[in-house]
């Protein structure tokens, strides 16, 4: 099958038509005229949605296509320079910090000169020593190999940092910051049945004491149930260990009190609403606020904290309770 797509931008719209040739059809993604004849002249697809009303003076051109191309070569490398750049700019930071710190170098070695005399536990600043079992000179000689390698410490610092400084500057010169644009999603016309059965959600609805419970009769109305209309300390009901209908509990006004008719009502419920034939239910149930949805899987719910409940099944729930 031959076919190939035709896009036009106009403003932050993007309008596509695909063609089918081995068809002679073309779908256009803004209409619900899906299937029309093949036009030989391609740009009058979008002349009802505004391909007319822009300037046609200055057609396409080699360099318009080249430039954009080029465009799309700085794009590519965009996300790995911001890395390269907040890494660099931390590291100059630390740098600084410890050069900071080493500003202490001329009083210290003032220190060491005019010391008459030195603690076995020396401390200046931020600089320690344990000089224990050393004599006056011993331990100066000390203090004046740690000052030697502080110095050393310095020069290498700043060239660290002057290093690293230069690397900086050469990332902002070699790439030019290129600030990556909104995806474009093309407008897509879907007809009225489509948008209204994708927003529809069915369920089961019971009104029992002071409480209200929703059942839902698919995974999409679970999920829906759960995310619109339950609250944090609402309560979700399950069969344990079977795939079964989610059933949520809401109080009208008053206190959410969870007895045994309660748990024998959701029990029959669900047991009916998931078309199982048990005689004895295992209930899980749990508060709302501890569901999570699992990506991908409709329906589906992650739970912790979680109680468990065993109810025998009656045929003659909805006379008894309802």
């Amino acid at each position: 099958m031959k076919s190939k797509f035709l896009y036009f931008f106009k403003g932050h719209e993007v309008y596509f038509v695909h063609e089918v040739t081995s068809e002679n059809k073309a779908i256009k993604s803004w209409s619900f005229d899906n299937k029309v004849e093949i036009n030989n002249n391609a740009f009058e697809y979008f002349d009802e949605v505004g391909r007319k009303s822009i300037d046609q003076t200055k057609g396409p051109t080699n360099e318009s296509i080249d430039l954009y191309f080029e465009y799309l070569s700085k794009l590519k490398r965009d996300k790995s320079f911001g890395k390269k750049k907040k890494k660099l700019t931390k590291k100059i930071k630390a740098i600084e910090k410890d050069i900071d710190k080493l500003k202490i170098i001329e009083n210290f070695e003032k220190e060491i000169i005019n010391a008459t005399k030195i603690d076995d536990d020396f401390k200046f600043n931020w600089v320690k020593l344990k000089l224990y079992g050393m004599k006056f000179y011993q331990k100066r000689d000390k203090l004046f190999e740690r000052l030697k390698k502080l110095k050393r410490g310095r020069i290498v610092a700043k060239e660290r940092l002057e290093s690293t400084r230069k690397e900086l500057d050469l990332l902002k010169e070699d790439q030019e910051i290129v600030n990556l644009p909104k995806s474009k999603m093309p407008v897509w016309k879907y007809s009225n049945k489509e948008q209204s059965s994708s927003k529809k959600c069915e369920y089961e609805q019971i009104f029992f004491k002071n409480l209200e419970i929703r059942v839902g009769k698919n995974s999409a109305s679970n999920d829906l149930i759960r995310s619109s209309w339950s609250k944090k300390e609402d309560y979700w009901f399950h069969i344990d260990n079977r795939s079964s209908s989610h059933a949520y509990v809401k109080t009208i006004k008053g206190t959410l009190i969870l007895d045994q008719e309660l748990f024998e009502l959701l029990g029959c419920l669900l047991n009916d609403a998931s078309k199982l034939h048990l005689s004895e239910i295992d209930l899980i149930y749990t508060k709302c606020k501890y569901l999570n949805s699992v990506k991908g899987s409709p329906g589906s719910v992650i739970f912790k904290k979680e109680k468990r409940v065993r109810v025998i099944y009656s045929s003659e729930w909805r006379k008894k309770f309802l």
